[in-house]
């Protein structure tokens, strides 16, 4: 058969199967003694083979498009159709590759193969960019790319994934999990910089609170030197900490407005990338005069030096900016000097932390100060009552206890929500006993577990053409 004709002949058998399926699934009936649920699954056996095969004779239509066959050509005109290595491709004629569909069937596809070089295109080392141009990667269609991404995510673990995939009748392996995870993780990135359902949102009056904190999780690296007596190659797994950042928004009354997804995002790099994070997602939110951003965290110095570029984010769209100091975390320290303060009754410890209360939430912020000096005064250079007095004074003069002023404008005055951010995106899936990851993996997953959680994974756009591909 001529070569050209492959993909029209390929056609014409998913239209006759298709055919078929469709009067099996037609003539299906409840058998004696057969049980619903049973039957069930025997018409979504039928019904996913349909699914499969109707998609794959739209699929393999649009391959036998003048218009694809034409988009082909001018990517690699432009030299977009590239290895890393910037070698160009050759149109190696069609080849045929099975594409999984939704509902776990698979169905062969004849499509246009690129490759270098004719050794390598013998040894099937090349790529199909027709299919590329569909959004179809690793062999899988987007739809279930998307969902073995999602799974991934959202449960447990990868083999958690795997059952439940298994369920739906998608028998797939961890490493193909894996994959779909790094293609999906690929795609959502670009959100960081142009996500469009930011850039529409309309913020007129809003009141938005970011936050940033870390959490904890072990990162495998290998070891040089000399290997196991098995051959493995030793490794070890020191512990890391990821970097999440949150942006949700308020209504008038102060609470959390549910009708709009908070932003979160996370990074294993350093604080400065989490900060350059929070400041390009600020830059695509429509902030004018009219918008409150508050910055609200614990009091980690690497985040109050950098909180100044948070501010400049802000103030260079017009908007208004305030940070606080966690009060929850401020009160720690609060009993911390009264628990040192000597021969000191529980009493006692009570009423000066009530009484410190008070000053702040009056906004009396310099009785507050005047107290706490006066309380470590005369105390050891290491001592609690002087580390603890001077971390409430520092934060105190920089304006960031500012209680009063926040409950006024229905602020919160807590960042609890990060807290629990860090619990659902990292503790729940990244962390766990005999949990390690390599680096690059755990910042994929840190990536979709986000968007999961903050119900954003609709917003994941689809890239198209992807410009590099490794070599197979």
């Amino acid at each position: 058969m001529n070569n050209n004709e492959a993909p029209r002949a390929n056609l014409q058998l998913i239209q006759q199967q298709l055919a078929d399926a469709t009067e099996a699934f037609n003539a299906l009936k409840m058998q004696p003694h057969e049980s619903l649920r049973d039957f069930e699954y025997r018409v979504k056996e039928h019904s996913d083979k349909i699914l499969a095969l109707k998609v794959a004779e739209q699929v393999q239509l649009q391959l036998l498009e003048q218009e694809a066959r034409e988009a082909e050509a001018e990517l690699k005109r432009k030299n977009l159709l590239i290895y890393e290595e910037k070698s160009p491709f050759k149109i190696r004629g069609w080849r045929p590759i099975n594409i999984l569909f939704l509902g776990g069937v698979e169905v062969p596809i004849v499509s246009r193969f690129f490759s270098k070089n004719k050794p390598r295109y013998n040894s099937g080392k090349g790529f199909h960019p027709g299919l590329m141009l569909l959004g179809i990667t690793e062999q899988v269609s987007p739809a279930v790319l998307d969902l073995l991404a999602k799974s991934a995510a959202a449960l447990g673990s990868f083999h958690d994934a795997k059952v439940a995939l298994a369920d739906q009748g998608i028998n797939v392996s961890i490493t193909r999990i894996s994959t779909a995870v790094r293609a999906v993780a690929a795609q959502a990135r670009a959100l960081r910089t142009n996500d469009p359902s930011l850039q529409t949102l309309e913020l007129k009056g809003r009141k938005i609170v970011v936050s940033i904190d870390g959490g904890r999780i072990r990162i495998r690296q290998d070891k040089k030197g000399k290997k196991t007596k098995k051959g493995r190659t030793r490794y070890k797994t020191d512990w890391r900490e990821p970097k999440l950042l949150c942006i949700y928004f308020l209504d008038a009354k102060g609470n959390v407005d549910r009708t709009i997804p908070p932003i979160l995002d996370g990074t294993m790099s350093n604080v400065n990338e989490i900060f350059k994070m929070l400041c390009q997602y600020l830059s695509m939110l429509g902030i004018d005069s009219t918008t409150e951003v508050q910055f609200i965290s614990d009091g980690a110095d690497c985040y109050w030096k950098r909180v100044h570029l948070v501010k400049k984010a802000v103030e260079d769209k017009g908007g208004k900016f305030s940070c606080l100091l966690d009060y929850y975390h401020m009160k720690g320290y609060l009993h911390q000097m009264a628990g040192a303060a000597k021969d000191w009754t529980k009493k006692q410890q009570t009423q000066w932390i009530q009484k410190m209360k008070k000053f702040l939430f009056s906004g009396d912020n310099a009785s507050f100060v005047k107290e706490v000096e006066k309380l470590r005064k005369g105390s050891r250079t290491k001592s609690i009552l002087r580390t603890a007095g001077n971390y409430l004074l520092r934060h105190s003069k920089a304006g960031r206890m500012n209680y009063a002023a926040a409950r006024a404008r229905n602020l919160p005055i807590g960042s609890g929500v990060i807290e629990s951010t860090i619990r659902r995106v990292v503790n729940l899936r990244l962390k766990g006993a005999s949990v390690y990851w390599l680096e690059s993996t755990a910042q994929d997953m840190l990536l979709l577990r986000c968007l999961y959680k903050a119900n954003r994974w609709q917003y994941i756009e689809k890239q198209g053409v992807t410009l590099k591909h490794n070599a197979a």
